[in-house]
């Protein structure tokens, strides 16, 4: 009804006889004015279903949302989704690392380094890194930061 204004008819509908077009008698004024009403009513229904939708959405997404801060000198993992050629995505560890946060761009984003290569990314896709033992690398920065 709401794509093409009319009920839809199947083949099965004209071979058994039971057509929806048959009882329709109206004038074709008629007609494009009842259903300029009718789809008007469908969509301020339809603004109203995905009105509320984005809400329920939005909140949902915000209570599980947990936003960490991190400091220039902190350790953190950061999660890699892409795969190489012929590695397995299941027996590889998402999480690569770990880097040092260089610079704090804004609240939500850093430049963290490893080794030569330094990176903006997301905090979503940092994680700090609570290794006990660090490498030297990452310690001699860590102390030049300092």
């Amino acid at each position: 009804m709401l794509m093409f204004g009319r009920e839809v008819q199947h083949p099965v509908d004209l071979l058994m006889g039971t057509s929806h077009a048959r009882g329709n008698n109206k004038q074709p004024s008629e007609f494009i004015r009842d259903l300029k009403q009718v789809m008007e009513e469908v969509h301020s229904i339809v603004r109203e279903n995905i009105q509320s939708a984005q809400f329920r959405q939005k909140r949902d997404y915000d209570t599980k949302l947990f936003q960490r801060t991190y400091d220039v000198g902190d350790a953190v993992y950061r999660i890699d989704s892409a795969t190489k050629v012929g590695e397995s995505k299941k027996l590889r560890s998402p999480w690569q690392g770990p880097y040092l946060v260089i610079k704090v761009i804004s609240p939500v984003l850093y430049r963290i380094q490893k080794r030569k290569k330094a990176l903006v990314v997301h905090h979503d896709k940092l994680k700090p890194c609570e290794d006990r033992v660090l490498p030297k690398w990452l310690k001699y920065t860590k102390h030049r930061l300092s």
